[in-house]
C-alpha cells in the first residue's frame, strides 16, 4: 500500500495546493486511498517554495511524501488579555480542552505617600472637610502595614440608614467585617494587601431620615474624591487599584461613582442596589463591574431593573456583549445559597462584568454570614486586578 501512495503522488503530480487553496498559511493536508491515509503539514513560503514535514522542497525538486507514523508538533494560542499558551500534540484529531489565564497586571502606581512614615495604626474614626461639610469614615490599615508597599483601598459602602461602624464591625458577631471582605483580603497570618475604608452618609429625609448616599449635587462623589486624594498623600496606595463595593443604597453609591470618577477605580460591586445616587451621564470611561441580586427583592426590585440596567450600562460602555440578566439568570435553590452567575461576553478584556442572582430578598449575605458566599466571590473578583 505504501507503494500504492507513491504512486498516487506520481499520477496526480499536477494537483497544486497552493492554486487550490488561495491563501498563504499553514494547512493540514490529509489524503486518502483506499484505506490508507497521509497526513502532512503544508506551509507557503516565499519565492514560490514551502515546507512540508519541516523539509524545504524547491519547485524542481521531488515531491515525495511520506506517512507520517508519529506527530510531534505544538499548538501555540493566544488572545488579547490572557496569557499565552503551548501545548504539545500527538495527532491531528486530538482533542483538547483549553483554558487560557487572564493577565495579571504587573503595573502598581505608587501614591504620593509611599515612603512616608504614618502614625495611624489599626482602625481609626476620622474626619475631613468636602463640600464646605464636615465628613467622617473609619479607616483600618492591616496590622502588618509598610510604608513602602502599595496597597490596595476598598471603600466598604454602608446602606440606607445604616452606618460606617455598622460595616466596619460586621454585625453580629464581627464576622463580616467591610461586608465579609477584611479577613479574605488581610489574613490573620498575613501578609495584609488592602486598606479599607467605611466612610459615613449624610441625612437623606426621606425612608426613616436615616443616613445614605442621595448624593445631591454630587456632594458624596466629591467627599470620596476628597478622601482618595488625602490617602494617597498619606498612605502608600496602589492607584491602580481602587475599589467600591456597598449593599442597597451603598451599591448604588458604588455605581454613581463609576459614572462619575470611573478613573479612580479599577472595579465596583452592588450587592441589592439600583440608581438612587444618581449616574453622571459626562464621563463614560470602562470600569469593572460585579453584582448580586435577590429576585424577591421588594426594595430594589429585580424585576423593575434595579442592577440589571446599571449592570447593562456599564457592560456597554466595557464593550461587552448584550444580555438578558432576568430571562437568563433564574436560580432554583430556595435557600439562596446557590446562585446563577452569567459572565458578559466580548467585554475589553481589562473591564469584565459578572452578575450572580439568587433567589431571596433585600439582602447583602445570602445564606447568613457565616456561610454566604458573597465574599468569597466578590474578593475573587476584585483580586483578579
Amino acid at each position: 500500500m505504501e507503494k500504492n501512495l507513491y504512486n498516487f503522488y506520481q499520477l496526480d503530480s499536477n494537483f497544486n495546493i497552493r492554486e487550490n487553496i488561495h491563501v498563504s498559511k499553514l494547512f493540514i493536508v490529509r489524503v486518502t486511498v483506499d484505506q490508507e491515509e497521509v497526513t502532512f503539514r503544508y506551509l507557503p513560503l516565499n519565492s514560490d517554495k514551502f515546507t512540508s514535514n519541516r523539509i524545504v522542497h524547491s519547485n524542481t525538486a521531488d515531491r515525495k511524501l511520506a506517512k507520517i507514523s508519529a506527530i510531534n508538533d505544538t499548538l501555540k494560542i493566544t488572545a488579547n488579555g490572557y496569557t499565552t499558551k503551548k501545548l504539545a500534540i500527538s495527532s491531528y484529531e486530538q482533542e483538547l480542552n483549553v483554558k487560557l489565564d487572564t493577565i495579571e497586571s504587573t503595573t502598581v502606581g505608587r501614591s504620593a505617600g509611599c515612603g512616608k512614615s504614618t502614625a495611624l495604626k489599626g482602625e481609626k474614626t476620622l474626619e475631613i472637610t468636602s463640600g464646605g461639610k464636615k465628613r467622617s469614615y473609619i479607616l483600618r490599615l492591616p496590622d502588618d502595614y509598610n510604608p513602602d508597599k502599595p496597597y490596595r483601598l476598598i471603600f466598604s459602602i454602608h446602606c440606607l440608614n445604616g452606618s460606617a461602624k455598622g460595616v466596619a464591625s460586621g454585625g453580629n458577631g464581627n464576622s463580616y467585617e467591610y461586608y465579609g471582605l477584611w479577613k479574605l483580603a488581610n489574613p490573620k497570618n498575613g501578609p495584609g494587601t488592602t486598606i479599607f475604608c467605611s466612610p459615613e452618609g449624610l441625612p437623606v429625609g426621606y425612608m426613616g431620615g436615616g443616613l445614605g448616599w442621595a448624593n445631591n449635587n454630587g456632594e458624596d462623589v466629591e467627599f470620596f474624591r476628597a478622601m482618595i486624594t488625602k490617602f494617597q498623600n498619606e498612605l502608600c496606595i496602589d492607584t491602580t487599584r481602587i475599589f467600591a463595593e456597598g449593599f442597597s443604597m451603598g451599591g448604588s453609591m458604588s455605581y454613581a461613582l463609576s459614572c462619575a470618577i470611573p478613573n479612580k477605580f479599577r472595579a465596583i460591586c452592588m450587592h441589592s442596589g439600583g440608581a438612587m445616587s444618581g449616574c453622571s451621564g459626562t464621563n463614560r470611561s470602562p470600569t469593572a463591574m460585579y453584582i448580586t441580586h435577590g429576585t424577591n427583592d421588594n426594595v430594589c426590585t429585580w424585576t423593575g431593573g434595579s442592577g440589571v440596567n446599571q449592570l447593562n450600562e456599564v457592560a456597554k460602555r466595557n464593550g461587552c456583549d448584550t444580555e438578558d440578566l432576568i430571562s437568563k439568570c433564574k436560580p432554583t435553590d430556595q435557600s439562596g445559597r446557590t446562585p446563577v452567575t452569567l459572565n458578559y461576553k466580548n467585554c475589553n478584556p481589562a473591564y469584565p462584568c459578572k452578575a450572580s442572582i439568587f433567589i431571596g430578598g433585600h439582602d447583602p449575605s445570602p445564606g447568613g454570614e457565616k456561610n454566604t458566599w458573597v465574599d468569597d466571590s466578590t474578593w475573587n473578583f476584585f483580586k483578579q486586578f
